[in-house]
């Protein structure tokens, strides 16, 4: 409860400092009678999946194994997860009977951090453990690699559905997409759920890569390069200012 307590701190003093994107419309909250089943989601999105990973690749006996191409096992690990999940997303929009299952979590227009897990549990499932176990057993990595993983992928996750004003890039892709204009930043998600109802565009959660290379990339609104204020540091850590 304190960590989640020193989350939503951190999350309002953020928004209080940078605002939302399209700001004049209000950000999406929820019913009284949602608020277990958005909580236990969101509980699920941030531990429950950290510790799947565990018992997926954890070795008792085994030292620790990180290497100097830990970076670079970490941009081909993701790489492949979002290329499993792009498909896997998107056939969720383009197909009738998918979308049943994903339209829940479309119900928000405008989500913040806390709607991030907010969708039905086949596709919970699908995302927390579906895709990354998919991946690992094309590229399987070691316990350490895979844990840190999981930390990013978790903050993707909560960032992308934030809606916060800021440029907040994929970490595990965007050292090298983007010097190509590749990489996701927050408001490439939220452009997903603002105009995404059956058929949408940005289906990528790691980058836009897929996206470009398949003919569904959005163009950002506000985060464009030239409309990005590249002076001002935001400072992110989940800790209590």
């Amino acid at each position: 409860m304190a960590f989640l307590k020193s989350y939503q701190l951190k999350v309002r003093s953020l928004i209080i400092k940078y605002g939302y994107l399209d700001g004049e419309v209000p950000r999406d909250t929820i019913s009284e009678p949602m608020t277990t089943f958005v909580f236990e989601n969101l509980i699920s999105a941030i531990l429950v999946r950290p510790l799947f990973f565990f018992l997926l690749a954890y070795r008792q006996h085994e030292l620790p194994s990180l290497s100097l191409w830990l970076p670079l096992q970490l941009f081909c690990f993701t790489m492949i997860v979002d290329f499993i999940y792009y498909w896997g997303h998107r056939a969720t929009h383009e197909v009738d009977a998918l979308w049943t299952l994903h339209k829940t979590h479309h119900t928000t227009k405008h989500p913040n951090p806390f709607l991030a897990g907010f969708s039905e549990e086949v596709q919970a499932v699908f995302d927390a453990l579906g895709t990354p176990v998919l991946t690992y057993m094309v590229y399987p990595i070691s316990f350490d690699a895979l844990y840190i993983w999981s930390l990013y992928f978790i903050s993707i996750e909560v960032m992308g559905h934030s809606g916060l004003r800021v440029y907040y890039p994929g970490v595990l892709t965007s050292f090298l997409l983007r010097p190509f204009n590749l990489n996701i930043v927050v408001e490439d998600h939220d452009l997903h759920h603002r105009y995404g109802w059956g058929k949408s565009y940005n289906y990528g959660k790691q980058s836009v890569f897929w996206d470009q290379l398949f003919g569904t990339r959005g163009e950002r609104l506000e985060l464009r390069d030239d409309n990005v204020d590249w002076h001002t540091r935001v400072d992110v850590g989940w800790t209590k200012e």
